[in-house]
């Protein structure tokens, strides 16, 4: 956000990777656990009195997942995702709210962290949904675009999560079929398979497709980690025909920056 001819950050990181991080790069490192208690009294206090513009969760919002395997899910009796908290679709539609008010522009960060986090515990039927409700986050912004074309969305990602591939044959051979568990991989192959309920359940089903047919499918991972493959970019509105062939991350920065500040190389 500006005040007149400054900007200044709203909001700050939660952690940095380490001491050296913020050493080496000049990052915002707060350890946002130890004020907690103040953030939502001055959250709830903002709208007793009428400063703060959104109010529909007064203080701190809710845990909105939980990033843990099926199976753990299962025996615990935990939900994926808590049906009262909001979905990182409604938040970004809140914050395009504030943040358009202000007439020399801004910049919003958006991201569905489950995509990650259920990948990085094999958790595909969590992986899924998540990345449904990212896919709710880009509607909002391209609907938002729409109505102000001078908009740059852009779509991205970190790394590709604990590596998933989506794994499907012919019924025929017996491996994956509509209805039966699962084998806890494929012949010939370590990888571990996840139907809808994790490891040895049945396989996921695809929406019917033009001719009605439906398919089931695994998900497959590779590991537990971030790896370092490259990743699709997606971008609609003002320079977004610089994003094209195969690019640097470093990359994106420019974009970003020549969109938002005029700025260019």
């Amino acid at each position: 956000a500006e005040t007149d001819d400054t900007m200044r950050l709203i909001g700050v990181t939660s952690h940095a990777y380490d001491y050296t991080d913020c050493f080496r790069t000049g990052g915002v490192d707060t350890r946002v656990s130890a004020h907690l208690e103040w953030i939502d009294a001055q959250m709830r206090a903002g709208c007793a009195d009428g400063t703060r513009v959104w109010c529909e969760e007064e203080g701190v919002l809710p845990t909105t997942y939980n990033d843990l395997p099926e199976e753990t899910l299962a025996a615990r009796g935990l939900p994926m995702y808590f049906a009262d908290a909001p979905s990182v679709g409604e938040m970004a539609a809140a914050a395009l709210k504030v943040l358009s008010a202000h007439p020399r522009g801004f910049f919003l960060a958006v991201e569905e962290e489950g995509s990650d986090n259920f990948s990085n515990c094999h958790n595909a039927a969590g992986m899924l949904e998540a990345m449904r409700r990212a896919d709710e986050v880009v509607a909002t912004a391209r609907a938002f675009r729409a109505r102000r074309p001078d908009t740059l969305v852009l779509v991205a990602a970190d790394s590709c999560a604990a590596a998933p591939q989506l794994v499907a044959m012919p019924e025929k051979l017996g491996v994956i079929v509509r209805g039966k568990p699962l084998p806890k991989t494929l012949p010939d192959d370590p990888a571990t398979l996840d139907g809808i309920g994790g490891r040895g359940t049945v396989p996921f089903e695809s929406a019917p497709d033009r001719a009605g047919a439906v398919f089931p499918f695994a998900i497959a991972w590779a590991s537990f980690e971030d790896g370092g493959e490259s990743i699709v970019v997606r971008a609609e509105g003002p320079n977004a025909a610089d994003l094209s062939g195969t690019l640097d991350n470093t990359a994106l920065y420019r974009v970003m920056r020549k969109t938002l500040l005029g700025i260019s190389e």
